[in-house]
């Protein structure tokens, strides 16, 4: 990885350190942040994706207007977060004369730890939908800190098809597609386990996490349902696995023991919880989602999402 980018919280005028591995010297990054119009996009957002998800998935036209006003949201914060970071970290990488992507991990502070920075865009009339993001042009990776970067790097990766687990739509909640890909998963991953149904129970999930007696499966890919509020959790078969469990049951862990890959597939598993839509700041640590939890337990890798994910989508992208 070329770089750490260390976003800052809400300064006026902010900015980004620069750790490169193969320099000596820390890099700084002016941003210009205005204080109020950043704070507004912000909560915008927060707001409309916390209502979304708070929606009545069997109330179409409530459902389906929570969820215009989320894609408007992000659509505003995605343009807002590619001006006013993503540009200047750009402009700061060009004289770097890489031949690829720059590849930045970001480890963000205090309420950037919730933004979607692979979401931030520009108008280019070029591409598809008029819109460049940063993805075109940064290989991006969020670090929840740096003690967790340095953990995770000292980690060795077991490999990836020694102890493969998919647990398919646990609840039963109709998510067709995920359901195809577990029957496919098999042509990747001959000796893979498929759970599906009642059998993917909270127990089963923590039994393929590591554990300071066991390593933990190799890959572990959970085709489910997130959620943010009331409490940070993934939906299993016998009720919701919050993120506690997951950190309890890794207490004891020795450092440095190899991990594997951990896939959860489903809605908003990298993003902090919040109490309510109308809440002023989120609940937790600006570090501890799912996805995080996850990484803390001792995995190598961790993919996760920033935002509501579709079932299609979820298992194509699986």
């Amino acid at each position: 990885m070329d770089q750490h980018a260390i976003v800052p919280d809400g300064l006026a005028t902010g900015f980004a350190l620069i750790l490169r591995p193969a320099h000596d010297r820390v890099g700084v990054v002016p941003l210009t942040l205005v204080t109020r119009r950043h704070d507004e996009v912000m909560t915008r957002y927060r707001q409309a994706q916390q209502a979304f998800l708070q929606a009545d998935p069997r109330q179409a036209d409530v459902h389906h207007r929570a969820d215009q006003a989320r894609q408007l949201a992000l659509d505003e914060l995605g343009a807002w977060l590619h001006q006013n970071v993503i540009e200047p970290l750009l402009e700061h990488t060009a004289g770097w004369g890489l031949r690829r992507e720059p590849r930045l991990g970001l480890v963000s502070v205090a309420e950037w730890a919730a933004l979607p920075f692979a979401a931030a865009w520009r108008a280019d009339a070029t591409l598809p939908g008029g819109k460049r993001y940063a993805v075109h042009d940064l290989v991006l990776t969020h670090v929840p800190s740096g003690r967790a970067f340095l953990r995770a790097a000292a980690v060795d990766a077991v490999p990836i098809d020694e102890d493969v687990l998919v647990v398919v739509d646990p609840a039963q909640s109709g998510l067709a597609f995920s359901r195809a890909f577990g029957r496919e998963v098999t042509s990747i991953f001959p000796r893979a386990t498929v759970v599906a149904r009642h059998a993917g129970t909270r127990q089963r999930i923590l039994d393929a996490l590591p554990s300071p007696t066991r390593p933990g499966a190799s890959l572990v890919h959970l085709a489910t349902h997130g959620r943010t509020s009331p409490e940070v959790a993934i939906q299993a078969a016998d009720g919701w696995l919050p993120l506690s469990r997951i950190l309890d049951q890794a207490r004891g862990i020795r450092p440095g023991r190899p991990g594997g890959v951990v896939i959860v597939n489903a809605c908003v598993t990298d993003v902090m919880g919040s109490r309510s839509a109308d809440d002023e700041a989120p609940a937790l640590d600006e570090a501890l989602t799912v996805a995080t939890s996850m990484l803390a337990a001792g995995a190598k890798h961790v993919i996760g999402t920033r935002w509501p994910v579709p079932d299609g989508c979820a298992a194509v992208l699986g």
